[in-house]
């Protein structure tokens, strides 16, 4: 990094490692990733149903908050019954997450569901009323840069609760385009 004239960076927080960590000099431009389903933005109304669908994506790694959200969503389900969470995604998480699913008797309610083309995505974007990543810091450092499922859930009118850490608020205004919380804090 320190050979080069300038650097592109997908958040503010990444950037601030580069500052603090690396301590570099170079110019630090944020530049966040664009989205592949640019042709399915939302434009005007909305695509929510009022089905109670939560929706969350991304992949199965502990920086993601699945595990937390599960439970924060048996929580849930004990106020609104009718709730169903999609997880969509894969990763060395899916086995225990299932399981943690069977533990709280969740199964008709929490599916996680991998392998789905993109017009099947696109699909759950539009149906969910919500949409959810429970991201967090891990102990060694590991977090979210900036997470494009968060801008790709914009883009269908969906609101947004996201963890605070990380350059997640570099995508979400906290208040304003969704709310950042500590995943860690079920209660909330």
């Amino acid at each position: 990094y320190r050979k080069t004239n300038a650097v592109i960076s997908v958040s503010n927080f990444a950037k601030n490692i580069l500052l603090d960590d690396i301590n570099l000099k170079s110019p630090i431009y944020v530049i966040p990733t664009p989205l592949h389903f640019l042709k399915h933005f939302k434009t005007s109304g909305s695509y929510s149903s009022q089905n109670n669908q939560i929706l969350s994506v991304g992949r199965l790694i502990k920086r993601k908050g699945f595990s937390h959200l599960i439970s924060a969503f048996d929580i849930v389900i004990k106020s609104i019954p009718s709730a169903k969470l999609i997880i969509v995604g894969d990763g060395p998480e899916y086995d225990s997450l299932n399981q943690k699913i069977l533990s709280l008797k969740l199964s008709d309610s929490i599916k996680i569901l991998r392998c789905i083309k993109d017009e099947q995505l696109i699909r759950f974007y539009k149906e969910s009323e919500l949409f959810v990543l429970a991201n967090l810091l891990l102990d060694n450092g590991d977090c979210e840069g900036a997470p494009n499922v968060i801008v790709e859930a914009a883009s269908f009118g969906l609101p947004t609760i996201a963890g605070k850490e990380g350059g997640t608020s570099d995508v979400v205004k906290d208040g304003v385009s969704g709310l950042l919380i500590n995943p860690l804090e079920h209660e909330l």
